[in-house]
């Protein structure tokens, strides 16, 4: 262990590989991108054993490897049934022999099913990422079969283990002026998710193709639901007008209602890709339909750093600081959305104009370069926080 670095405990409820789901990459870049500073210590939940074959690929980042795969039932009435799978008495355990024989300087908590570590950590500065406020929205959670009282305990979770926090990252200012209502006096910091920009090239379009493409990971509600609502309202217009046009749909864990739809004419399912760089190159729109969810959608980051010009709803482009008919063209009506798809294949012009605005605004303003220098800023910040007399929270799960 390198003494002269500052040592980050980063808690994960999933692995930061492979690199396939938006909040893998950025955990994983990020952390890359830091750790000639930083000595990285990482503890995960795993799903299945077999996770364990991405050591070796972690290594490079983490200077130790934590993986947990037993789960637990919390005893509390007031746990929320939606974050169950996350819990875990082997996990608490660990976590506590860690700080316990570790110098850890900071604990860094990328999950919101997590926060119930908060009550196992002393006199540690805790700092935390809220990927998807959406768990504490009523009407467009992507917890929306829990009901209403599994929604009220998922508002109390937060609201009682926030207040156990030394700083909260956000990934959009709509984020953090909700998170505001739960804490007034945190220390909320705005850090947005970001693109590796010498690995997403510009591509410049040659207007050929009658390909659109949409990605995800489709065990991710919104994910499942943005691309069947598509293909069942939107892409139906959309064929009427161009009868060739072809839908690449690709990421892994493609649901049996996915798989359903694909066998209707002109819906294509890719399926998992371990470069997704090709499926870019050959479509001539990507199509970002997310109707439920919070955060920024890296799909769309990287499509927009790869020069492909984009379609969305106004939550499918959600924190991303880009203008409609600008940088992206934007509809929330199947209608409006098929219209906009179907003029950008007969107007170059625009296209060329939406794929160059939006590769300038990511290389302004989502290079991860950039990113992980405000993340560093914000730790120094939160490793000058005196916690020296902060108690120890006993809590009952």
């Amino acid at each position: 262990m390198n003494l002269k670095k500052k040592n980050i405990l980063l808690v994960s409820s999933f692995l930061p590989y492979p690199l396939n789901v938006g909040g893998k990459i950025r955990i994983y870049k990020l952390c890359k991108l830091l750790s000639s500073k930083y000595n990285f210590i990482l503890l995960s939940l795993i799903n299945n054993p077999r996770e364990i074959d991405y050591i070796p690929q972690l290594r490079s980042v983490f200077s130790q490897i934590y993986l947990v795969l037993e789960r637990s039932l919390p005893k509390s009435l007031l746990y929320p049934v939606s974050y169950f799978g996350s819990y875990s008495k082997a996990l608490i355990k660990k976590f506590t022999e860690i700080i316990k024989d570790n110098c850890i300087d900071l604990v860094h908590i990328e999950s919101n099913e997590l926060l119930y570590l908060t009550g196992f950590c002393k006199n540690k500065p805790i700092l935390y990422t809220e990927h998807d406020i959406s768990s504490l929205f009523l009407a467009d959670s992507h917890y929306p079969y829990y009901g209403i009282f599994d929604y009220l305990k998922r508002v109390h979770f937060h609201w009682h283990f926030y207040k156990r926090l030394d700083g909260i990252i956000v990934l959009s200012e709509k984020d953090g002026e909700f998170v505001k209502r739960f804490v007034k006096d945190k220390n909320i910091y705005y850090l947005p998710t970001g693109v590796d920009l010498g690995y997403f090239y510009f591509n410049k379009r040659n207007h050929d193709s009658n390909k659109l493409i949409f990605v995800g990971w489709y065990l991710h509600y919104p994910n499942e639901d943005a691309i069947v609502y598509f293909i069942e309202r939107i892409f139906p217009l959309i064929k009427n007008k161009i009868s060739n046009i072809e839908l690449l749909v690709v990421g892994s864990d493609p649901t049996i209602r996915i798989q359903n739809l694909s066998r209707r004419e002109g819906v294509n399912l890719i399926g998992p890709v371990k470069d997704i760089r090709r499926h870019l190159d050959s479509a001539g729109v990507f199509v970002s339909p997310i109707r439920y969810g919070s955060g920024i959608k890296t799909k769309v980051l990287e499509a927009m750093a790869n020069g492909l010009p984009v379609v969305a709803t106004h939550k499918g482009i959600e924190g991303i600081y880009a203008r409609d008919g600008e940088e992206v063209l934007i509809s929330d009506s199947p209608r409006g959305f098929a219209e906009r798809v179907i003029g950008l294949f007969f107007d170059l012009k625009l296209r060329d104009k939406l794929s160059q605005n939006a590769r300038r605004l990511v290389e302004e303003k989502y290079d991860f370069t950039k990113i992980a220098g405000q993340l560093e800023v914000i730790y120094k910040n939160v490793l000058t926080i005196d916690i020296g007399n902060t108690p120890i929270f006993n809590i009952t799960l």
